[in-house]
């Protein structure tokens, strides 16, 4: 049994359809290259969050969606700006999930991240898309649409691209966007 392993998952970067994915249209979107990675020790006692670059009430809840109340630290690091619609709670999904299953030995492939994905990014967003951790789960360029519980998800071809995002400084919150 391990007692140590670790996960990461990069950002994301919605070129067509932010926040109309969630209604049911058709988005566009694209990992980039920023990440986030998450070391899960055992230890005895609660699971607590252990080191973390920001300070966020909801993080440990949404955690405890796919982990065990007991028995774990977690610790967070990334490259990814929070709050600043780049995936950055889709990445910290997608990166515990691999985490957990490379602690307890199991595999880890796209219909675990996207399934459990959605349980944490639920307590982040209430009912999110799915796009986020879609496309950090698959770390590549994809188009993405949700009906009725329905995915239709397909890779799509595309070069490297030298993308310019710019930051504002400004936080966001996707919950409220979304409304």
């Amino acid at each position: 049994m391990r007692s140590v392993a670790s996960g990461s998952a990069p950002a994301k970067l919605i070129l067509s359809g932010e926040h109309a994915v969630v209604h049911g249209h058709l988005a566009i979107a694209v990992a980039i290259d920023r990440r986030t990675t998450v070391t899960l020790r055992r230890r005895p006692g609660p699971t607590m969050l252990g080191t973390a670059p920001f300070a966020d009430a909801r993080v440990l809840p949404a955690l405890l969606a796919v982990l065990p109340e007991h028995g774990l630290q977690i610790d967070i690091t990334t490259t990814i700006p929070v709050g600043r619609g780049l995936g950055s709670s889709a990445a910290l999904a997608v990166a515990t999930v691999r985490a957990w299953a490379a602690l307890e030995g199991q595999p880890c492939d796209f219909q675990r991240c996207h399934t459990d994905g959605f349980a944490i990014e639920r307590v982040f967003h209430g009912t999110p898309s799915g796009v986020d951790h879609a496309v950090s789960a698959l770390a590549g360029a994809i188009t993405y649409r949700r009906t009725e519980g329905q995915v239709e998800l397909a890779p799509l071809p595309c070069p490297a691209l030298q993308l310019v995002v710019l930051d504002t400084g400004s936080l966001g919150n996707t919950a409220e966007l979304v409304a």
